[in-house]
């Protein structure tokens, strides 16, 4: 018998909700039954695109929708827990966009709530649930390579030059690589390194005076058991590891290096325009429609590239096994 599918409503459908939204069309988990938005222009281009779902203009009315069961929280990051704990305290699970808050205290706000509603709270989009990275946590628990000795994630790409929000800039209002992108990361660190960090030391910095905000970040964490893990992520484009990578050709990686340029320039002359960022959303004049993901390839430029260090070297053939997911 077929597991029923949740009935889930988003709140926030600007362009970071085109993902998940599109996600739920095929799940065999979720049913789109409701969004929400404060911008009219986004319900309506929402609606256009799914006219039987609910519109609502506001968090509260859609967590008084008796049939939404579990709310996807998709708003900008300084309103995560927020609205969490509002869709928790009104008896709804609960799965929450990266950064899942701002702050230690509100990420702690939001655990007390879910566990005093009775409800689940999952902090989700993250790449960490992806097939590669679920292969090598999984053989990491195994112990067939030995103990892990060592994890370096590192992540050269041009998300700062990407068409944005002011607030997706900003660190106070939750933007900039450390919320936006770092988070991913992490996540896979803390699925192939398993146990908890014992210690956390890091930087960031900035030197793109035409588009301010911290675009470097590089940190060093210790597990409990001594095992250390790497982070570094740059943002500004120079380079990215997308030119280490087979499936790009020379020509595909000269004509990305020369468009990454240009948005430099414009940034710099006063000429770069990000009206393209809104089109994106669900139901604008970009908005691709569903896509057939069976092809994409799981590898993420934001994320970057994960290597993980064992003890063994591995001369004999580790056996091949079954991918649990």
């Amino acid at each position: 018998m077929a597991e029923p599918r949740l009935k889930a409503g988003v709140v926030g459908l600007g362009v970071g909700a085109v993902g998940p939204v599109r996600e739920m069309e095929t799940s065999s988990k979720f049913e789109l039954r409701a969004g929400a938005d404060t911008d009219p222009v986004v319900r309506a281009g929402f609606q256009k695109v799914y006219p039987e779902a609910r519109v609502y203009d506001s968090i509260e009315k859609l967590v008084a929708d008796p049939e939404v069961e579990v709310v996807w929280v998709q708003t900008p990051n300084r309103l995560h827990a927020e609205q969490s704990i509002i869709a928790a305290n009104a008896g709804k699970h609960v799965v929450v966009q990266k950064p899942m808050a701002l702050k230690l205290q509100e990420a702690e706000d939001m655990v007390e709530a879910a566990d005093r509603n009775n409800v689940r709270l999952v902090a989700g989009n993250s790449h960490c649930y992806k097939t590669p990275f679920q292969m090598m946590g999984q053989i990491a628990r195994s112990g067939e390579l030995g103990k892990v000795r060592a994890i370096n994630v590192v992540a050269y790409n041009g998300w700062w030059l990407q068409s944005r929000l002011p607030e997706d800039l900003d660190p106070s209002y939750g933007g900039g690589i450390v919320y936006r992108a770092v988070p991913h990361q992490i996540d896979a660190i803390r699925l192939i390194g398993g146990g908890k960090l014992k210690s956390v030391r890091g930087t960031v910095s900035e030197w793109m005076p035409a588009r301010p905000g911290p675009a470097y970040c590089s940190a060093y964490m210790e597990f409990t058991d001594g095992t250390p893990a790497v982070v570094i992520q740059n943002s500004y484009g120079y380079f990215v590891c997308d030119d280490l990578m087979s499936w790009v050709s020379p020509e595909e990686q000269r004509k990305q290096f020369s468009q990454r340029g240009a948005i430099r320039q414009g940034l710099q002359n006063g000429t770069r325009s990000e009206a393209d960022y809104r089109e994106r959303r669900i139901g604008a004049s970009l908005d691709r429609g569903r896509t057939d993901r069976a092809g994409e390839r799981e590898w993420a430029a934001d994320m970057g590239m994960v290597i993980v260090s064992c003890e063994r070297r591995g001369h004999a053939p580790v056996p091949r096994r079954r991918l649990r997911v």
